[in-house]
């Protein structure tokens, strides 16, 4: 007895419909002269691409490609002989190659850069029924900002601080604000960036009187370093970041004592190294998608997509990894190498399924048509259907539609896909 399912029975059917639907379609339009050229309306609509959607599709592949460089390194990474590594990572991180192997360098940090900090009143952490807030009023390098903290919807006084740091956080003022908690008090500091002149600012407003944050607690300050190469020249130096160049090599400081920089990094520096430029890139995606994601409906499932973790967060955590609420990876340098000293092989097995996951991603937002990223962001079918026959309800010119594109509608947005064009094949018989 033959099995028969009537769906995919109806669909082969309505399919060879569709086939001589779609030529008597193509062949009808091509000879009527009042409904235009097919590939005029296609170069028009090609041709109408603004500036700056044209420099949004580059800056889009740029970074996408960049992931995927990222993505190789950890796949393909090997210890380069001439990189070069830092003995303690608290104390300073470096990248870059040395000029001669033999080269070495001893560091001392005995000062980090900091920004200015300015610290509120303590406050009973548990304290119920909070009445803070006001206005505040920063002036930082980057120009000044007006906000207004209110403490509404908070059951302590820890929880309203806390409103107000994300608030403040907010503005991208090149300030950074944290709560605290200390002896049953919590605190609201906000400290300016290291690097932006002293990483000064000015507070005000009736908040930051309130809170006691127009004082400074902490001027801005440099980094003070020392470094001697080859156990010969030994010089001092101040920076107002915690990053510097020396011979080429990039040097962060993480705090204060001191290290030696030396050429051979090991397997496990090699490895950390290519997974932080890996979380660079994958998390410098994720931003752009989030600023431009009202673009079309392609960004958007790209950044649905980039979200997802590339594996599970229990599986990141094992390697010293995080996912934020945002979406972005963190990697802790230090329980990333003691993972290595511990089980190597497992590592690099980990990190390959990631770096594997995260490039096919890039490739998927790489091979996405322009017109998904540059398009409606509403992706909607009912969206669809309305562009398609707005013109034609509207008593336009046949002339001025994509057929194709209509078409390609019908068959994107249908239950069976091409077998919707028998139904396009019978509405053209009533238009020609």
């Amino acid at each position: 007895m033959l099995s028969v399912n009537s769906g995919n029975w109806m669909n082969t059917v309505l399919s060879g419909y569709s086939q001589m639907n779609q030529m008597k379609y193509l062949t009808s339009i091509s000879s009527n002269k009042s409904v235009g050229a097919v590939g005029a309306s296609r170069a028009t609509s090609s041709s109408t691409l603004g500036t700056e959607d044209t420099k949004f599709l580059k800056e889009y592949s740029e970074k996408l490609s960049k992931l995927e460089a990222a993505a190789d390194k950890v796949i393909n990474g090997k210890a380069d002989k001439m990189a070069a590594a830092s003995e303690d990572r608290t104390v300073a991180t470096v990248s870059g190659k040395l000029e001669n192997k033999d080269d070495t360098y001893e560091l001392l940090v005995t000062q980090t850069a900091s920004g200015q900090v300015n610290r509120s009143n303590g406050y009973a952490s548990e304290g119920e029924l909070p009445a803070l807030g006001g206005s505040l009023k920063l002036q930082t390098a980057k120009g000044t900002y007006n906000v207004s903290l209110s403490s509404a919807g908070a059951k302590t006084n820890h929880e309203a601080l806390e409103k107000f740091a994300e608030k403040i956080n907010s503005l991208n003022a090149g300030v950074t604000a944290s709560v605290t908690k200390k002896d049953g008090k919590s605190y609201l500091s906000i400290e300016g960036e290291a690097g932006t002149g002293s990483g000064g600012f000015t507070a005000s407003g009736s908040a930051a009187e309130s809170l006691g944050l127009d004082k400074v607690e902490t001027e801005g300050r440099e980094a003070v370093f020392t470094l001697t190469k080859n156990g010969e020249e030994t010089e001092t130096f101040t920076s107002k970041t915690n990053t510097v160049e020396v011979d080429g090599i990039t040097v962060n400081f993480k705090g204060t004592g001191s290290t030696k920089i030396k050429a051979g990094g090991s397997d496990s520096s090699a490895a950390l190294d290519a997974m932080e430029d890996l979380v660079s890139a994958y998390n410098d995606v994720i931003s752009f998608l989030e600023k431009n994601e009202d673009r079309g409906v392609g960004v958007l499932k790209q950044l649905k997509r980039m979200v997802t973790p590339p594996v599970s967060e229990r599986s990141l955590e094992m390697i010293g990894m995080s996912v934020g609420s945002d979406g972005k990876l963190k990697i802790n340098g230090d329980k990333f190498m003691a993972k290595m000293d511990e089980n190597a092989s497992f590592v690099k097995d980990l990190t390959k399924r990631i770096a594997d996951n995260s490039k096919q991603d890039a490739q998927t937002g790489l091979n996405a048509p322009s017109a998904s990223l540059v398009g409606s962001s509403s992706g909607s079918t009912g969206s669809a259907n309305k562009n398609m026959f707005s013109s034609v309800a509207g008593g336009a010119s046949f002339g001025n539609t994509d057929y194709f594109k209509m078409m390609s509608t019908y068959s994107r947005i249908g239950v069976h896909n091409m077998s919707n064009y028998y139904a396009v094949g019978m509405m053209m018989n009533s238009f020609i």
